[in-house]
């Protein structure tokens, strides 16, 4: 029996080994592509507690399961696999090998050396680095982007294949490069890559001392740098080849090729969120009324699209676009509204929005009362008339942090996190369907962040879990 359980069938897509017993998942856990499910194993073969589905499992019962699953993991993984906790680490993820952590490993009496594990075979991978100066090489220090890790030591930048460690290249800066702290999963050095793998590309990083330089992502050519940069966010705009540039109240269009700007906008932009060639901005002080509100910009066709005046626009709340339609919270968030034509509108009074986010046709608002306990709250709105279609219920104030990305937005679910009995050590993260539908729930433990990588749910809560989309089962987990 475990023989069969551990046998695998090869991804039509990507040739990704699918092991039998996530057979009948319906993607690809290493691409993410659809495929058609294959027969998994039995109830009988997997044992009874998986068998149990999710909500006939009391909350206390998941608790000691996943704490089981933990000691378990720590238990199959090589002693000591690296020096440091797994707040140090930094976890990428590559269609021919999975996913895998990155760290310094310091074994007793030997150099230092920088190590992936692999998460799926339990195991190291390969080591690199020996000998160099990564004392102070943490989660800050490193970043995985596409096929490439990139270890940032002291004033240099080190270019590193995710598949082998071997070295690619290493650039020297004027000075140390900055980097994101916090959890998720862009934390680590502020470095773009916005191409994507297999094309030519250009990597930019921004120094300490505020020199922005762009490598060439292959060989780490220098090809242009600029001073008097604090900072840069980088996009690239679909189907198109070009790059956006952000700066402070200036933007630009870049075609990395001619390594020079091909569209110039310096107007009163307080915030942008980028969906595909378009921005959705925030301004204030425009045009020859000099009104607050939203304007939707063509990148490509260099064209303003709309303009809506709205007042009171609440800053810590990301714009969603979705139905022809640009959402917004305002008047310090107890308001939702929309442009065009919308009207600024109160679903719950004494409650303040954190999160809009858009899951097939419905319109997600996390919210939490501002009065007394803070409770927090989800509701399932029509994005044509705001209607309310469903209310899961009064949630936990836990957790309160990182309050506008605490829904994960998947094609046909939204993954929300709630901890049952308000305490933030207690966790789970739930799978909601635009009905309001909650397909399963999973003990996740001290909630930090959960993104979507590699097909599959990677949440950062005391360690790294990777979790199934369709199922929420944990498939994976690191701690």
């Amino acid at each position: 029996m475990l023989a069969r359980i551990m046998t695998t069938t090869p991804c039509t897509s990507c040739s990704g080994p699918i092991p039998s017993m996530m057979n009948a998942a319906p993607f690809c856990p290493w691409c993410g592509k659809q495929r058609v499910p294959g027969p998994g194993p039995t109830a009988a073969e997997l044992g009874s507690a998986v068998a149990v589905a999710a909500d006939k499992v009391d909350f206390d019962q998941r608790v000691l399961e996943a704490r089981a699953r933990a000691v378990a993991s720590r238990k199959a993984a090589p002693e000591r696999t690296f020096s440091s906790g797994y707040s140090d680490l930094c976890i990428g993820f590559d269609p021919q090998i999975g996913f895998a952590l990155i760290g310094v490993h310091e074994p007793d009496g030997e150099p230092a050396r920088l190590r992936a594990y692999d998460m799926y075979n339990k195991r190291i991978a390969w080591e690199a680095l020996s000998g160099e100066d990564l004392e102070d090489v943490d989660d800050e220090k490193l970043a995985v982007r596409g096929h490439t890790v990139y270890v940032s030591i002291g004033r240099t930048l080190r270019a590193l294949d995710i598949f082998t460690g071997r070295q690619k290249w290493g650039a020297e800066f004027t000075d140390e490069l900055r980097y994101e702290s916090g959890a998720g999963q862009y934390r680590g050095i502020k470095l773009s890559d916005p191409t994507p793998p297999g094309q030519p590309g250009m990597v930019i990083a921004v120094t300490i001392d505020n020199i922005m330089v762009a490598l060439d992502r292959d060989t780490g050519r220098l090809l242009w740098k600029r001073e008097g940069v604090p900072s840069v966010v980088v996009t690239a705009l679909e189907q198109s080849g070009l790059l956006l540039f952000e700066y402070d109240r200036l933007q630009e269009v870049i075609n990395p090729a001619q390594q020079a700007p091909v569209l110039r906008i310096e107007k009163p932009i307080e915030h942008t969120c980028v969906v595909g060639r378009y921005g959705i901005w925030q301004v204030r002080n425009w045009g020859w009324r000099d009104r607050a509100g939203i304007v939707l910009f063509d990148y490509l066709a260099n064209q303003e699209l709309m303009f809506e005046a709205i007042d009171k626009i609440e800053d810590d709340v990301p714009f969603v676009m979705g139905f022809n339609r640009v959402f917004c919270a305002t008047d310090s968030g107890y308001k939702v509204c929309y442009a065009p034509n919308g009207v600024p509108t109160v679903f719950r009074e004494g409650h303040r929005l954190k999160q809009l986010a858009i899951v097939g046709p419905t319109l997600f608002a996390l919210m939490a009362k501002q009065e007394g306990t803070q409770v927090r709250r989800v509701l399932g709105l029509d994005p044509q008339n705001l209607a309310v279609r469903f209310d899961l219920g009064e949630l936990s104030t836990e957790p309160n942090d990182n309050e506008d990305k605490q829904i994960l937005v998947l094609p046909d679910m939204a993954v929300i996190v709630n901890s049952r009995d308000r305490d933030d050590d207690h966790c789970e993260l739930w799978g909601v369907s635009p009905t309001g539908q909650i397909l399963w729930r999973t003990y996740v433990g001290e909630w930090s962040a959960h993104w979507y990588q590699g097909g599959h749910i990677v949440c950062y809560a005391g360690g790294f879990k990777i979790l199934r989309p369709n199922d929420g089962q944990i498939v994976m987990e690191y701690s």
